[in-house]
């Protein structure tokens, strides 16, 4: 039985800081805060198959009195090259229209 051995961490920061420090021997995190080389390193990872969960929606959102800097980071975010940076990462990039 698992329950009595399993770790609540406060985030998934957290959980990658004691995977990496061996205060935990494993832990389930989001690809994309594996592909640090200092957790690459320490660790072994591997994709949980698609089909063992529903899938992680991320949304950002802006607000009516940003700045232009905030705009312009909501404008970029969106680009051809935000893009391609999310998809190196880990993320999965929905089609434009989704």
């Amino acid at each position: 039985m698992l329950g009595p051995r399993l770790l609540y961490a406060e985030d998934a920061a957290e959980t990658v800081r004691l995977v990496v420090s061996g205060a935990a021997e494993i832990g389930l995190v989001a690809k994309s805060l594996t592909s640090a080389p200092a957790v690459q390193r320490a660790t072994l990872s591997v994709d949980i198959p698609p089909g063992w969960h529903r899938p992680l929606v991320h949304r950002m959102a802006l607000t009516r009195t940003a700045s232009d800097q905030a705009r312009g980071l909501f404008t970029f975010l969106q680009s051809n090259p935000a893009r391609q940076l999310f998809a190196r990462h880990g993320y999965a990039v929905p089609d434009r229209g989704a």
